[in-house]
């Protein structure tokens, strides 16, 4: 077990110092890139751009969710509540994700004005991981739908594909970390 803990130390010290500190300055050179630092770039390398730095920004967000996994574990996880609009966070992340082509995306809100005690940045990140499974398995041409509903004195928000849904043998291991269905289809 011991032994398991220093590989498991190890690893997350190598993810933490090698990867996420040249990954930044990575973000940070294409972030100065898209502002047209360098100069005006082609609609195709601006296209390209996009690209590498959509795919850049997620494998960041990987390797947060890895560290933050091991200090959700190890109960080092800091929480930082404030009130804070729901419906503008949910519209911040229906448009971070906008640009999956092919696919509609829609936001509906019943409740415009309603504020929630939480931590805006981990409520943000769960969302994302929403919306971006549900454009990842939505057919091309599909809608998937977002709406924040007051239903009486709680809120709800939800989102609503047109995706093939999680088999029926899967979902009791829906919530656990890094769970991936057997048939390699979804990925959670």
């Amino acid at each position: 077990r011991r032994a398991i803990d220093l590989m498991k130390n190890q690893f997350l010290s190598t993810v933490n110092h090698e990867l996420r500190t040249p990954l930044t300055s990575v973000l940070g050179s294409l972030g100065l890139l898209s502002e047209g630092i360098a100069g005006e770039l082609s609609e195709r390398g601006k296209s390209l751009l996009g690209i590498t730095l959509s795919n850049v920004e997620r494998l960041a967000r990987l390797i947060s969710n890895i560290l933050d996994m091991d200090d959700i574990q190890s109960g080092r996880m800091r929480l930082d509540f404030w009130p804070i609009s729901l419906s503008r966070l949910v519209e911040n992340a229906v448009e971070e994700q906008r640009t999956a082509a092919g696919v509609r995306l829609t936001l509906s809100s019943t409740a415009p004005r309603a504020l929630v005690h939480a931590d805006g940045e981990r409520l943000s990140q769960a969302l994302n991981h929403l919306l971006s499974n549900a454009l990842k398995y939505s057919p091309h041409g599909g809608t998937v739908e977002v709406a924040v509903q007051a239903i009486g004195d709680r809120l709800r928000v939800s989102v609503t594909d047109q995706g093939p849904g999680i088999a029926e043998q899967f979902r009791a291991r829906i919530f656990q970390p890094f769970s991936q269905a057997a048939n390699g289809d979804a990925d959670f």
